[in-house]
């Protein structure tokens, strides 16, 4: 049986903020673990697409933010 590994982590980035150091040391902590599956909270379009651009090899899921439900 395969084990599945699961990272939930609140990045905190505000609308206007990207946090470079902490993306980076995710990222490496990402890699070194080999997570399957990251839920991430807290963090704004420009972080997201520096993560994403980074794992290439994952997938993008992504859920509905306090801005888009208030439309």
């Amino acid at each position: 049986m395969n084990n599945l590994s699961l990272l939930t982590f609140n990045i905190e980035c505000s609308k206007y903020q990207t946090r470079h150091e902490k993306i980076n040391q995710l990222l490496e902590f990402i890699r070194y673990k080999k997570i399957d599956c990251i839920c991430l909270q807290d963090v704004n379009t420009t972080s997201l697409s520096i993560i994403k651009s980074k794992l290439g090899s994952y997938n993008a899921v992504e859920g509905l933010g306090e801005e888009k439900m208030k439309t």
